[in-house]
C-alpha cells in the first residue's frame, strides 16, 4: 500500500505541475494517472456493492467474549432484552428501535410486553402496517379472531400487497367461518404470491368444505406442484377422490400420503434430537445486535454499529448481514486489512456468490496482493461470466503490473462487449494508452466521457492524452 500511496502522491504532484507550468504531460504521467483513476473506481465498485456508510474514524472496540460470559441460554436472552432496552432509552422515538423491543420480548414469550410496544409504534405512527400486522398475530394467537380480523383489514389498508397478510387473514376467517371471504383473501394472495403452495393447500380445503370437489381437486394438485412433499394436500386429494369415487386415485395419493407421513415423523425426530438451544438463542441474539447496529448507524453513532456487528459475529459465525456491514464499514473507512478479512469469510460463507470473490479481488489488489487478487478475480468470472467488473479489473491489475499485455486488452475488450459502460471503456482507454494505440484509446476515453458527463477525472486524462499527441505530431 505504501508504493502504491507514493505512485498516487507522485502523480499528484506531477498534475498540480503541469497546471501551474502549463506543460504538456508524458506518457509516463498520464498512465500514472489512469491508474489512480481507475484504482479509484474499484475501491468505489467494492463499496457501492457492499453497503454505503459515511467516513468516520474507526475505532475497535474490546468486546466480551461471548462463550465466556454468556454461557448460558437465560444469560443470552437477559443480554438481549436489555440491549432493546437500552436501544429504546437511545432512541424513544425512532420505530425500528421499538419493534426490535416488541419482538425481543415475542420471542421470549412475552406477548403482552410485545403487544404494548406494537400498540406504541401505531401511535406513533398509525400508517405503520407491519405494527398492526404483528398485533393482528398476537390476536390469532389469543384465538381473537374478529379482533385479528380488523387488525388485518387495517393492514391491507396501508399496504394491500404487503406478503402473506392475505393468506393471514384467510385463516383468521376460516376459523370464523367465513368461508367465500377467506377464498378471496386467499386468491388475492396467490396474485401477490404465485408460487405458495399453502395458499393452493386451503384454498383446497375450502373447496371441500364446500364439497366443490372438481375445484379442490385442483388446488391441492396445484398445491403438489409448487411443493412436491405438501402432505397434507395429498391426504386432502385422497379425500377429493374418495368422495368423486375415484378409487384407483384415491389409493395412489394415500399410499403417498402415508410414505410422506412417515417421512415428517422421523425428519421432526431427528430435528427435534438434533436442536440445540444455545445455538439457537445465539442466532436470535445475533440478529438483534446486527439490526441493533443497524438503528445505531442510522443515527451516525458508527462506533456503537460497528460494536455490535461485531458481537454478532462473534455469536453467530454464519452471520452475513453483520459481516456485510463490517466489511463495508472497514472498506470505507480504509480499513483495508479488517475488511479483507471479513470479506474473507463472507466468501467461505457464500463461496458461489461472484460479488464475495470480486471484493476479495479488490482488497487483494489494494494490499499489492495481485496473485490472491487475480485468484478472486478469475473465480468471480467463473461464477458470473457475464458481468463485467472481474474482466475489468483483471485488465486493469494486468496493466499496472506490466504482465499479460495482450490479455489486459482482450479482457477490456471483453468488458466492454458485456457491459458499455463508462467504467469500462475508461479501462479500455487506459489498457489502449499503455499500448500506444492512439486513435482507439482516444475513442474509448471519449466514449466514457460521453456515458458520464459529470466525471472531471475522465475529461483530465482524455485532455492530457490529446496535447501528448499533439506535441508528439
Amino acid at each position: 500500500m505504501k508504493r502504491h500511496n507514493s505512485r498516487q502522491e507522485r502523480a499528484r504532484k506531477r498534475t498540480e505541475s503541469y497546471r501551474t507550468k502549463v506543460c504538456i504531460p508524458s506518457s509516463r504521467t498520464i498512465r500514472m494517472l489512469l491508474l489512480v483513476i481507475i484504482f479509484g473506481i474499484a475501491i468505489m465498485a467494492t463499496v457501492i456493492t457492499l453497503r454505503f456508510y459515511p467516513n468516520t474514524e474507526h475505532k475497535s472496540p474490546t468486546l466480551e467474549q461471548p462463550e465466556t460470559t454468556l454461557a448460558t441460554v437465560e444469560a443470552l436472552k437477559k443480554q438481549e432484552l436489555e440491549l432493546s432496552n437500552q436501544l429504546v432509552e437511545d432512541f424513544p422515538r425512532d420505530q425500528g428501535s421499538i419493534n426490535l423491543l416488541a419482538n425481543v420480548h415475542n420471542n421470549h414469550g412475552n406477548r403482552a410486553e410485545a403487544q404494548k410496544y406494537w400498540e406504541q409504534i401505531v401511535l406513533l405512527n398509525p400508517n405503520n402496517a407491519a405494527a398492526y400486522d404483528s398485533l393482528a398475530r398476537i390476536a390469532l394467537l389469543k384465538e381473537e379472531h374478529a379482533k385479528a380480523i380488523q387488525l388485518w383489514k387495517k393492514t391491507l389498508q396501508i399496504d394491500p400487497d404487503m406478503f402473506g397478510v392475505h393468506f393471514r387473514l384467510a385463516r383468521a376467517l376460516m376459523a370464523t367461518g367465513q368461508s367465500q371471504q377467506a377464498i378471496v383473501a386467499l386468491k388475492k394472495d396467490l396474485e401477490i404470491s404465485p408460487k405458495t403452495s399453502a395458499s393452493y393447500y386451503l384454498l383446497g380445503q375450502l373447496y371441500l368444505q364446500l364439497k366443490d370437489y372438481k375445484q379442490a381437486k385442483q388446488n391441492f394438485k396445484a398445491a403438489i406442484q409448487i411443493q412436491h412433499n405438501n402432505t397434507e394436500a395429498y391426504y386432502g386429494l385422497a379425500t377429493v377422490c374418495m368422495r368423486l369415487e375415484q378409487t384407483d386415485e384415491a389409493r395412489k395419493f394415500m399410499e403417498e400420503f402415508k410414505k410422506l407421513k412417515t417421512q415428517d415423523v422421523r425428519a421432526d425426530k431427528d430435528r427435534r434430537g438434533a436442536y440445540d438451544d444455545l445455538k439457537a438463542i445465539k442466532s436470535q441474539v445475533a440478529q438483534t445486535c446486527t439490526e441493533a447496529g443497524n438503528i445505531y448507524h442510522k443515527h451516525s453513532n458508527t462506533q456503537k454499529a460497528e460494536q455490535f456487528w461485531r458481537k454478532a459475529a462473534a455469536l453467530d459465525t454464519g452471520n452475513i448481514a453483520c459481516r456485510t456491514n463490517l466489511a463495508a464499514l472497514y472498506q470505507w473507512n480504509n480499513n483495508v486489512e479488517q475488511a479483507l478479512e471479513i470479506s474473507e469469510q463472507l466468501r467461505m460463507l457464500e463461496p458461489d456468490n461472484p460479488v464475495r470473490h470480486f471484493n476479495v479481488g479488490v482488497l487483494n489488489a489494494r494490499l499489492n496482493k495481485f496473485e490472491a487478487a487475480e485468484k478472486a478475480f478469475q473465480m468471480s468470472r467463473e461464477l458470473a461470466p457475464q458481468q463485467s467488473d472481474s474482466y475489468r479489473m483483471l485488465a486493469q491489475m494486468y496493466m499496472e503490473t506490466n504482465r499479460a499485455t495482450a490479455e489486459a486488452l482482450a479482457l477490456a475488450r471483453k468488458a466492454v462487449q458485456l457491459e458499455p459502460k463508462a467504467e469500462n471503456y475508461f479501462v479500455l482507454g487506459a489498457v489502449l494508452v499503455k499500448n500506444n494505440n492512439r486513435t482507439e484509446a482516444l475513442a474509448a476515453l471519449k466514449r466514457a466521457i460521453e456515458l458520464d458527463p459529470g466525471n472531471p477525472k475522465y475529461r483530465r486524462i482524455y485532455e492530457l492524452f490529446q496535447k501528448r499527441i499533439q506535441k508528439e505530431n
